[in-house]
């Protein structure tokens, strides 16, 4: 039997071999279609091969996309629960296996700590339920008593220094630079300005320190409930807004009405344990019951666990039509972690506002990729 059975297409061969020698350099057995002996059948062979290996990856491309046999080399890993999807170009896989977290070698150059490679090997370690042959390292010698004490001594001091720098600096630290409650940042002026420019828009707001819009030449409207919360502690609705409902929920009425492609559509499927993946600068728009205008005050994310998160979305407002000009409401900063109080909820309020579309756009997220892990979004408020 074969640890690694690896599906590409032919005009990814290069890297794919390039591939199976990292692998095999880590000490698993690797098989892929090069070791086709002459005179076999080849159809039977890769059956044969497929149906043998322990793990199957997959490495999707504009070129394995279209491939048949790729598709179907996938779906039979899948079948069988042991489908370790990656991606070595910026492209989201088939539907039917875009649930699946997948390693992005997109980058990749061979280096071996290079975090995808490191995700994929961990991903085959977890399925194999084993380390490859030379994975474990060799068992450092055993220190000397004295040099054990000498080290003991002087790490115990590294941590008294970090400990007091630590403190030092939270009693400098201002109350503005303090986490509120992972709710909204200061939007900097001048992405209000580069966010005019981009979306044909003349003065965009910009969100304050506690999710309260501002705009130049008038003081923020300062939201006293979000204010006097402890920090960290998730945001709630006051009792003015108990009747909001979800607008964005196809229940509701919510509708996706404009995005680059489909997979946006996971934004509000209400599958609350699965994620689309989307790039970063990508927006969509979405529209309320009867295309009607709304009145809404709080916009949630739900994220389920760290990793490829927003890091910075931005929420816009329009009239017109879905791809019309629309007005920024604010820029907000997510956490990446998990608010289990509220079931992986994280709420921003912001003063109410009147539209017929919401825009959200994602700026930038918690990995250095260009993909977003996308699960639900939310949008609190009553039909106008």
């Amino acid at each position: 039997m074969t640890d690694v059975f690896i599906s590409y297409a032919s005009e990814d061969r290069e890297r794919a071999a390039r591939l199976a020698a990292a692998l095999e350099a880590r000490g698993w057995s690797i098989w892929w279609d090069r070791k086709i002996i002459t005179g076999q059948a080849y159809d039977q062979t890769i059956e044969h091969a497929l149906a043998g290996a322990s793990c199957v990856v997959v490495l999707w491309s504009r070129h394995s996309l279209a491939s048949e046999w790729v598709k179907n080399e996938a779906s039979a890993g899948a079948d069988r629960g042991v489908l370790l999807p990656a991606v070595i170009e910026p492209v989201s896989a088939p539907l039917e296996f875009r649930r699946r977290q997948s390693a992005d070698l997109s980058d990749w150059d061979d280096e071996p700590d290079h975090a995808g490679l490191q995700a994929l090997c961990a991903g085959i370690q977890a399925t194999l339920g084993r380390l490859p042959a030379t994975g474990l390292p060799s068992p450092a010698p055993a220190a000397r008593p004295a040099r054990r004490l000498v080290a003991g001594f002087a790490i115990g001091g590294v941590v008294l220094l970090v400990i007091g720098a630590y403190y030092a600096g939270s009693r400098r630290a201002s109350p503005a630079s303090s986490l509120s409650d992972g709710i909204v940042a200061t939007a900097p002026s001048e992405r209000a300005a580069a966010a005019a420019d981009r979306d044909g828009r003349s003065a965009a707001p910009s969100a304050g320190t506690n999710g309260a819009a501002t705009t130049a030449g008038t003081s923020a409207v300062i939201d006293l409930e979000s204010a006097t919360r402890p920090a960290r502690e998730p945001a709630t609705l006051a009792d003015d807004t108990t009747n909001s409902s979800n607008l964005l929920a196809a229940e509701n009425g919510g509708q996706l009405m404009a995005a680059p492609h489909d997979d946006w559509a996971a934004a509000i499927d209400g599958k609350l344990n699965q994620y689309a993946s989307v790039r970063v600068g990508e927006a969509a728009v979405f529209a309320f019951k009867d295309d009607k205008p709304a009145r809404f005050h709080t916009f949630g994310i739900l994220i389920n666990n760290s990793g490829r998160n927003p890091k910075e979305l931005e929420l816009l407002v329009g009239d017109d039509s879905p791809t019309g000009t629309f007005r920024s409401i604010g820029v907000f900063h997510p956490e990446n972690i998990k608010l289990f109080k509220t079931g992986g909820w994280q709420d921003f309020r912001f003063p109410p506002v009147k539209a017929r579309y919401l825009k959200v756009r994602f700026n930038s997220n918690f990995e250095d990729v260009v993909w977003i892990h996308l699960v639900e979004l939310r949008l609190l408020g009553a039909p106008s």
